[in-house]
């Protein structure tokens, strides 16, 4: 078993009560919802600090005159906070660390480690509730897939039928939630007008994670889908992912792939971002990366798939050959099973 663990280590899941092409990551709407929010580009910055294990996932969302109930859902691993970031950073970045020439990025309006399930009483926990922008954003604990979906369902959010395995892949493997839920202002934006918040979840984990995986969708889109990732850290990672191929002709055993192409990485100084980021993120970058003897890493990713069937969620491990202890293993548990099946949650 430690030697599948040790090789496994070398969402935002669309969820609607209908079928809608193009439907943005980790989407979920209520079931009178006629009109979905949606950005052509996926826009993500991690921030990872290693020493603290300690993770930061900015995401840009999109609000078009979305219905009441229009929400979404991040599964990770520790228990998060959610938090507004006030100024977003994907212009600056595109323009500073640009992910292809060409890619339609910007261009809207921006705006401690958990316990475990077995602690939880309740089937579903509400571990915390607050405004986050427009929305309020609840931090669940599970331990029941069904008693899960009832929650949605009894916060006026509907799960189909394809996000319930969905949801149980999850609760198995011991995931916190972030549940955000749209709320409706009392005087509403023009029309048709499109406008972005960003959004901050920062959680422990021993390594970057991108919740990848989505829900298996009976109508899936065939519209083209981009994402770009900007991960800053003291280290250089690679994006690993497990792809099981469907039951199809060409079938072929489950395998680790690299999801996301590389477009570039460079070592800044902290002073070069400063005019990139915010003072609100820089305060997010790791303490030890300070001076020109401890650098940043700035990594740029794309994906430009039409669909990602068959794929896990993402684990980011270190391109330098690294050490693994016992302890780091350990709290490492949650993202080998996400990597590996027959590592048991």
């Amino acid at each position: 078993m430690r030697a599948r663990v040790v090789a496994a280590l070398c969402c935002w899941t669309a969820v609607s009560s209908f079928s809608a092409p193009a439907v943005p990551c980790g989407a979920f709407v209520a079931r009178a919802t006629k009109t979905v929010p949606s950005l052509a580009v996926e826009q993500t910055l991690i921030l990872f600090d290693p020493e603290q294990e300690l993770e930061h996932f900015i995401r840009q969302i999109a609000i078009r005159d979305p219905s009441p109930g229009f929400g979404f859902v991040v599964p990770v691993p520790e228990k998060p906070i959610v938090t507004k970031v006030k100024e977003q950073p994907f212009a600056r970045l595109a323009e500073r660390f640009p992910v292809q020439s060409g890619l339609g990025l910007g261009g809207i309006r921006g705006g401690g480690r958990g316990g475990g399930m077995a602690a939880a009483a309740a089937p579903v926990v509400v571990l915390s509730r607050s405004k986050v922008g427009s929305f309020t954003a609840f931090v669940l604990a599970a331990s029941d897939a069904k008693a899960l979906q009832k929650w949605f369902s009894d916060n006026q959010l509907v799960v189909p039928p394809e996000a319930e395995a969905w949801l149980g892949h999850y609760v198995k493997l011991g995931f916190y939630f972030a549940a955000l839920r749209y709320e409706v202002p009392e005087k509403p934006a023009d029309k048709g007008a499109t406008r972005a918040e960003t959004i901050r979840i920062s959680f422990k984990s021993p390594l970057p994670f991108y919740p990848y995986r989505e829900p298996v969708h009976p109508r899936p889109s065939d519209v083209e889908r981009e994402l770009a990732v900007w991960l800053i850290s003291t280290r250089a990672y690679t994006p690993i992912s497990l792809f099981e191929p469907g039951p199809t002709p060409a079938g072929g055993a489950a395998q680790w792939q690299r999801p996301l192409d590389q477009r570039s990485s460079r070592q800044v100084a902290r002073g070069v971002l400063a005019g990139t980021l915010s003072d609100e993120l820089l305060q997010l970058l790791p303490p030890s990366a300070v001076g020109a003897a401890h650098p940043l890493t700035v990594q740029v990713f794309e994906d430009q798939k039409r669909s990602r069937a068959g794929f896990g969620d993402i684990v980011m491990v270190p391109q330098q050959q690294t050490a693994l202890s016992s302890l780091f293993l350990e709290r490492s548990h949650k993202l080998m099973a996400s990597l590996d099946p027959a590592v048991a949650p």
